[in-house]
């Protein structure tokens, strides 16, 4: 063998070994990249329905002061009334009564509310995974429901409490 090949140091790395590093490199970081944005979509839709559940506790608060404050009378008016009003405070993402739904993008992942049809509206901003309502826009509506006693027959129906319920069923993942 030839002393001065021995003695010679490596030159580093060969193009088949940086190659080699740079795409497992690659790989790594699209697989994370789309992790990271599943779980911001899951991050989204798990504070969407965080709002509603604070609203709809809010609605239950709203219906039993009523009851207990004899004002069974004006129980019918939260069905035309914004949910978020209930609210000691709105949340960030709330853009207010807005009569036309917003169509620039910078508005998706906010809330507002639409007093024609009573709808308390969230519009998707990460949606690859949200599936569109009828009219193919991504979505979720809520209204506010009655609950009525069942048990008790006749034509006077009890109301037992109120509901604030998506309009149509959404699927998010």
């Amino acid at each position: 063998m030839d002393p001065r090949r021995l003695a010679r140091p490596t030159a580093g790395f060969t193009l088949l070994e940086l190659i080699v590093v740079i795409s497992i490199i690659g790989i790594l970081g699209t697989v994370l990249a789309e992790r990271l944005l599943r779980y911001a979509e899951l991050a989204e839709k798990t504070s969407m329905e965080y709002t509603a559940n604070v609203i709809n506790s809010a609605l239950l608060f709203e219906f039993a002061g009523r009851v207990i404050g004899g004002k069974r009378d004006e129980i019918p008016d939260l069905l035309s009334t914004n949910p978020m009003k209930w609210l000691a405070q709105k949340p960030g993402n709330y853009l207010g009564e807005l009569r036309d739904p917003p169509l620039n993008e910078d508005q998706f992942g906010n809330w507002y509310y639409d007093p024609t049809g009573h709808e308390l509206v969230y519009l998707v901003r990460r949606g690859d995974n949200f599936q569109a309502d009828r009219e193919g826009k991504k979505r979720v509506r809520y209204q506010v429901k009655m609950l009525y006693d069942e048990a008790q027959p006749g034509a006077g129906k009890s109301w037992v409490g109120a509901v604030l319920a998506p309009v149509e069923p959404y699927k998010w993942f």
